[in-house]
């Protein structure tokens, strides 16, 4: 099995939510929690870390 994840425990990345009704998007620091390989796709979970409250009071308003 290849290898998925090769990061170390600080590992962050971005992630960029266009939601409807909005003009501007939303970016959240992700950092990954699990990586796995399922069926030649790879699938992420990860947490949000240090980003703007309002980013994450937008996006709990969509998601809720």
């Amino acid at each position: 099995m290849p290898k998925v994840y090769e990061g170390t425990k600080t590992s962050t990345f971005e992630t960029v939510f266009m939601l409807p009704q909005e003009e501007k998007s939303i970016r959240m620091v992700c950092r990954p929690q699990r990586v796995v390989l399922v069926n030649g796709d790879i699938h992420v979970g990860a947490s949000f870390v240090d980003s703007d409250f309002k980013n994450y009071q937008q996006l709990q308003q969509y998601l809720v």
